[in-house]
């Protein structure tokens, strides 16, 4: 008798939305009015409401076994921003249910008063608004969401405290104890590709012990945002998957997620799927009307609409040397 094919599981990975409001929440300390400044300056441009709503849309219409964000819902915290997160989100949360899992970002701790009052916690999280959580996702996979985000005064660092890997490392052992496959979700990149530099005041102090906390006890995967491009990298038998960001309106870094597909024996394929550029959409329209007209003497009719083809996916590789 044939053994049927593993159909395993398949996960969508998105992070990093950055939905934003104006305003300041009766809170105008130093961390608050940089983020505003930046968000009038630069960051508002960049994360534009339109681009949120295409790649959610693309994410609701996408069949998946589960949906994992890893952080950065808003901006500067404002419960305002919270508030839209949460109506923007409300398909998917009723799509995948308790089947949504989330952890927080270091934007959505961005103030100290706004992680006092728990906001991320009240208005998204629900029953995994504790961390570490444990959630069997299969008779084979586990995956543990960890949260290293803190308000600071002037960086985007985050923290992996003593109490934290005293707190994850027994959840490690007990899983692999069971010959459970593992992964594990945060916000912060652990290693980089040699391509990224890697920002001291925007990165995890401790990553290489949260890194080496995870090769200890065979973690297949970590997945993470934070860094607002994709990729993935393999380090002492640990897949790093960066999901980019799915808020993101930029020329070279687009918009959008991973798909993941888990099988019985670990990680299989992982798919990038982002939103085209509308330069290159217009690009590539010009190239096939030339292609066209030498082919028939003749321009293609004008119909006035662009192409279709917008969302471009492709097989994630991995991405070499990787650096910390």
């Amino acid at each position: 008798m044939m053994t049927p094919p593993d159909p395993g599981l398949t996960l969508l990975h998105f992070g990093d939305l950055h939905l934003w409001r104006i305003g300041l929440d009766a809170d105008p300390r130093f961390k608050r009015l940089l983020g505003l400044a930046n968000l009038l300056l630069r960051r508002g441009r960049l994360f534009p409401l339109s681009i949120a709503r295409l790649v959610l849309r693309r994410i609701e219409h996408d069949p998946a076994d589960y949906l994992c964000f890893s952080g950065d819902l808003t901006t500067t915290s404002l419960k305002a921003e919270f508030e839209d997160a949460r109506r923007l989100l409300l398909p998917l949360l009723d799509k995948w249910q308790a089947r949504f899992l989330a952890i927080p970002g270091n934007h959505d701790r961005y103030t100290v008063r706004a992680a006092g009052r728990r906001y991320y916690e009240t208005l998204f999280a629900g029953e995994h608004a504790r961390f570490p959580f444990e959630v069997d996702l299969d008779a084979v996979w586990t995956l543990i969401g960890i949260d290293c985000s803190v308000p600071r005064r002037f960086t985007s660092r985050g923290r992996f405290t003593r109490e934290a890997r005293d707190a994850l490392a027994p959840r490690l052992a007990e899983h692999r104890r069971r010959g459970r496959r593992l992964i594990v979700m945060g916000h912060y990149p652990l290693l980089y590709p040699a391509r990224v530099p890697v920002q001291l005041d925007h990165a995890l102090p401790e990553r290489m012990a949260l890194f080496e906390l995870l090769a200890e006890h065979r973690v297949d995967a970590y997945l993470h945002g934070h860094k607002h491009q994709r990729w993935r990298l393999k380090h002492e038998g640990v897949t790093l998957l960066n999901c980019g960001s799915a808020g993101m309106d930029h020329p070279r870094h687009r918009p959008g997620y991973l798909r993941i597909q888990l099988t019985h024996d670990g990680i299989g394929a992982v798919q990038s799927v982002s939103l085209r550029h509308r330069a290159d959409i217009v690009r590539e329209a010009r190239r096939e009307a030339r292609a066209h007209e030498a082919a028939h003497d003749h321009a293609p009719p004008d119909t006035g609409e662009l192409p279709a083809g917008e969302w471009v996916t492709r097989l994630l590789e991995e991405d070499g040397d990787a650096v910390h």
